[in-house]
């Protein structure tokens, strides 16, 4: 008979990676039939019949509300697992409360498995997938611990997303940020569609605050009629011109688009702090409480438009997450910048996207940067290196599936053909044949390494260059 597994913190994370990964989902719905029933419509319903936390009567009740938000593309996203749940702004990582909370869900999964006579009840099948497991863990750790206050971020869209089983009573405020083109596949190809998922977080009776994007007016339309139709008190839209005089605050989030995220966040915060107070806020950035300001200093993300320094190696390493055709311009326009600072510094691009056209977005990128730098020279890039999320392979095993680097590799040498390029099958790999175009010691040549097309490959070359950093 074989030894039962202990159930430390190495099991339960072998346990999470048993799940279904969110990628196979999204490329299910994206394959799925438009004449056929749309499982999106399902979602919402299998949460709620997800086991209950560890209270018979738990639910996020109406003296804990959640300040819900939908940042879309710019603002959301976290390289590492350990920081999607945090308590106190501190990650549980390797923590006791986080290895019992992944076997208590685990356990209630398959004990309502067991019940209903399915097969494989102690098994993965059992479960949900990936993010729906983990939303669910969220779930039972905000009760369990008793947390007043809650910022919940959506996953996918909003109206159909895991998160949005919250009730309307446990809701201060939803927040709608910018809206790119993502997804498509479930939430479809035009902005207009994306703004009806993402507006579905929107509650009864609670105010919503999102961008006044005036060049979209089709876009804003349909967040109106969505605030309408959910019967949401307020859609405050912000204006970029108040925004401006606003200035926000200066603190690790970099990039000129956090501005209208701070400033966003910044208003949800004072409404969510009024309604603990029993007031209602004013709903201007110029009423914003002082000590949300001085949090909003603190606020850092890590791979989005991060740079560290390798002096030894003289390597600046850029690191940004960007991976829809809106951001993508925004990381443009930060190597541009950054250029300037050392025109005659040789740049490295390490780029992968495994879930998404990733050859196009490569090549939206290039065309933005071109237009910004203002010439075609071949000469601004030293080389390019096309690597999978992976951060090194396993021993022995057959060689990874590289049909996306080789098609991201076609299309780098149709912009810039005389680069020589480069594709390796993980992340080590492609650190090490990085940091092989300098010499130790030598500073007097500059190299600046872009990383960008996935927040996974960014979060992987964090991890490697710091297997501290990210915990």
């Amino acid at each position: 008979m074989a030894t039962p597994r202990p159930r430390d913190y190495a099991s339960a994370l072998a346990h999470l990676n048993l799940l279904i990964p969110n990628r196979s989902i999204t490329a299910r719905l994206a394959a799925q039939a438009p004449s056929g029933p749309d499982p999106n419509l399902l979602a919402i319903p299998e949460m709620l019949d997800s086991p209950r936390p560890h209270r018979p009567d738990a639910r996020l009740p109406a003296a804990a509300p959640a300040s819900c938000t939908s940042p879309a593309q710019k603002g959301k996203g976290s390289v590492k697992r350990q920081e999607q749940i945090p308590l106190g702004g501190a990650p549980l990582y390797e923590t006791e409360l986080l290895r019992a909370t992944y076997f208590d869900v685990w356990d209630r999964f398959t004990a309502s498995a067991r019940a209903r006579g399915e097969p494989d009840a102690d098994g993965p099948a059992s479960k949900p997938f990936y993010f729906r497991f983990l939303t669910v863990m969220a779930f039972h750790v905000f009760l369990g611990e008793a947390c007043r206050s809650v910022v919940l971020e959506v996953g996918i869209g909003g109206a159909y997303d895991a998160t949005n089983v919250v009730p309307a009573e446990s809701v201060t405020a939803a927040v709608v940020m910018r809206l790119g083109v993502d997804h498509v596949g479930m939430l479809g190809g035009m902005r207009e569609e994306i703004a009806w998922h993402k507006a579905g977080i929107m509650k009864k009776g609670r105010p919503a605050f999102t961008r006044l994007v005036e060049e979209r007016p089709s876009v804003m339309a349909v967040l109106r009629e969505r605030a309408v139709a959910l019967e949401c008190s307020e859609l405050v839209e912000v204006k970029d011109a108040d925004v401006e005089a606003w200035g926000g605050v200066e603190s690790g989030l970099r990039g000129e688009f956090q501005r209208y995220n701070q400033a966003l966040a910044a208003l949800a915060a004072e409404e969510h702090l009024c309604a603990l107070e029993g007031r209602t806020s004013a709903r201007k950035l110029s009423d914003v409480r002082p000590s949300v300001l001085e949090a909003l200093k603190s606020a850092s993300l890590r791979g989005r438009h991060e740079k560290k320094s390798d002096a030894e190696r003289g390597i600046s390493w850029l690191l940004d997450g960007a991976h829809t055709t809106d951001s993508l311009e925004e990381t443009a326009k930060w190597l541009a910048a950054e250029r300037q600072k050392q025109p005659k510094a040789g740049i490295v691009l390490l780029f992968n996207q495994q879930e998404r056209e990733a050859s196009e977005l490569l090549l939206h990128f290039l065309a933005t940067l071109r237009k910004e730098i203002g010439d075609a020279d071949d000469r601004l890039f030293k080389a390019a290196v096309l690597s999978r999320n992976d951060a090194k392979s396993d021993e022995g095993a057959p060689d990874a599936d590289i049909t996306v680097q080789e098609s991201c590799r076609e299309a780098f040498a149709s912009v810039y053909p005389s680069v020589p390029t480069h594709i390796t099958q993980n992340l080590t790999s492609a650190i090490e044949h990085i940091r092989g175009f300098s010499t130790p010691g030598d500073k007097t040549e500059q190299q600046t390494v872009l990383v960008t097309g996935s927040m996974h490959l960014v979060g992987g070359v964090i991890g490697l260059l710091e297997p501290e950093g990210l915990k």
